[in-house]
């Protein structure tokens, strides 16, 4: 009744708009600064080899999800037995590079802490702990995932038409497990290790 307009745009939900991405992110970044955790975080980066491109263009839901199970179980596991605790994660898919070419990877938001497992008190992960090697994650990640693979192709769940009819899922496999896969684990530079820094960043990749 009192004659006033108000403009209010149909939500795409796509994460591409600038109305809706927005509000999401930013939702996002409230509930995650809003912990109080008095910690660090590691920005860790886990990185699929190119020659499985294809591969998880025939297959995106079984991989992905594969994806984050090995990324947090690596992560998992490693502060279990080197640490004793158990650290708060967040995950977040990247699909592409900045040439906006494939580029599969997930940025993992780890405090730089956890629970312990036999006091249930707070304990710190010691910064540049070598068993957040890079080196050692990214050959643990490895691992796990080649063998998970090969796990789920004995199950029939993967889309095989890419590969050449003589060209049997383990030969195919087999250089690109041979090969060094990538990660990156750092709690440096000081500009990602706080949670407003590092969640900022991460916000970026969430929602857009």
């Amino acid at each position: 009744a009192c004659s006033g307009k108000r403009i209010l745009y149909s939500p795409c939900t796509d994460r591409h708009c600038p109305n809706c991405g927005w509000l999401k992110r930013k939702k996002w970044l409230a509930t995650v600064q809003s912990w109080e955790l008095d910690t660090k975080y590691y920005h860790i980066v886990f990185t699929a080899p190119h020659e499985l491109t294809e591969f998880f263009e025939n297959n995106a839901a079984a991989c992905y999800n594969l994806f984050f199970q090995i990324a947090i179980r690596v992560l998992m596991e490693v502060c279990e037995k080197q640490f004793g605790c158990k650290p708060g994660i967040l995950i977040t898919l990247h699909t592409w590079g900045q040439r906006m070419l494939m580029h599969v990877h997930v940025h993992c938001m780890m405090t730089a802490g956890g629970i312990d497992l036999k006091t249930g008190q707070w304990v710190d992960i010691p910064q540049d702990s070598p068993a957040l090697n890079p080196q050692e994650l990214a050959a643990l990640f490895k691992k796990k995932f080649v063998r998970s693979l090969k796990f789920q192709k004995t199950c029939g769940r993967f889309d095989l038409s890419h590969l050449l009819e003589d060209e049997s899922f383990n030969d195919w496999l087999a250089p690109i497990a041979a090969k060094n896969w990538i990660a990156d684990a750092q709690i440096t530079p000081d500009c990602l290790a706080t949670k407003e820094q590092c969640s900022v960043y991460l916000s970026e990749y969430v929602q857009g």
